[in-house]
């Protein structure tokens, strides 16, 4: 299910990696900054954390989804005027977004993002900032809720 959003912008901190959809390279490169992620205890280096809702934000796009981009995985923070060392800060920008709302197996978000790709031509997509946000509430890998912001024209 999608619907289109207006979304003001989004201090983020967190950890990075620069990555590409190329052979499988993003699913190998997210998963082991997935594994930092926890590993390292990122939320505990990050002052001011708004929520624990968990972005992990698409941005500095190379070309579209075919090419080289940046994907962060941190939280929410009121401004950008302080990042620890070691971290990465983005600000999502603002603007229209189309919305995905996936509840129940964190997997199936891989299917959002391959059913995207698919209709890449028809989206309109600006290659700003897009980003995927996991709830806090429901952070079981089971049960969960995530929404994934495409940001479009």
């Amino acid at each position: 299910m999608q619907k289109k959003q207006n979304v003001e912008s989004i201090a983020i901190v967190g950890i990075s990696v620069r990555t590409s959809n190329k052979n499988g390279e993003a699913s190998v490169d997210l998963g082991v900054l997935w594994e930092r992620f926890y590993l390292e205890n990122v939320h505990a280096q990050i002052p001011n954390i708004i929520s624990g809702d968990i972005y992990c934000v698409y941005t500095d796009y190379e070309s579209d989804y075919t090419g080289e981009y940046t994907a962060i995985i941190g939280y929410k923070v009121p401004f950008l005027g302080f990042i620890p060392e070691g971290l990465t800060g983005c600000l999502i920008e603002e603007g229209e977004y189309l919305k995905y709302t996936i509840r129940g197996e964190i997997s199936s978000i891989a299917d959002v993002w391959a059913e995207i790709w698919a209709n890449d031509s028809v989206l309109n997509r600006k290659y700003g900032t897009d980003f995927d946000v996991y709830k806090e509430k429901s952070q079981d890998i089971e049960h969960a809720e995530m929404e994934v912001y495409i940001g479009v024209r």
